[in-house]
């Protein structure tokens, strides 16, 4: 699963789904993101995506993690983007979609100005 833009990491909630971003989430990726995660949100509570490997989100990575919060939300669920570097978090604040979702930052990581204590959800 080396190629993959995806891999699965054991969360010992059953009812949390993690991954680990290995790439950029952007156009080339977003069909391999949305088919990976999409079906497997029944059931599930919290998506937690790991994006200390990405670098880079482009509008069409933004689109398929809009609309995989929107049907997380649907269902009571929640979103939580974990270590994004300073640009991920830019793009989510202009985008507003850091109000929506929770953002963990890698610890001893600066704050970016305006990003809520603990994100948003």
């Amino acid at each position: 699963m080396c190629d993959s833009i995806l891999e699965e990491i054991p969360d010992p909630d059953p009812r949390t789904l993690s991954f680990r971003l290995r790439k950029d989430l952007v156009f080339t990726t977003a069909k391999a993101f949305r088919s990976t995660v999409i079906d497997r949100l029944t059931d599930i509570d919290c998506l937690k995506i790991d994006f200390a490997q990405a670098r880079f989100l482009d509008s069409s990575g933004l689109g398929v993690l809009t609309q995989t919060l929107q049907q997380l939300r649907a269902a009571g669920g929640r979103m939580v983007i974990q270590n994004p570097n300073s640009a991920i978090v830019k793009t989510l604040e202009i985008t507003r979609v850091a109000q929506l979702v929770e953002i963990q930052l890698a610890a001893g990581a600066d704050r970016p100005e305006g990003l809520e204590d603990g994100g948003g959800a």
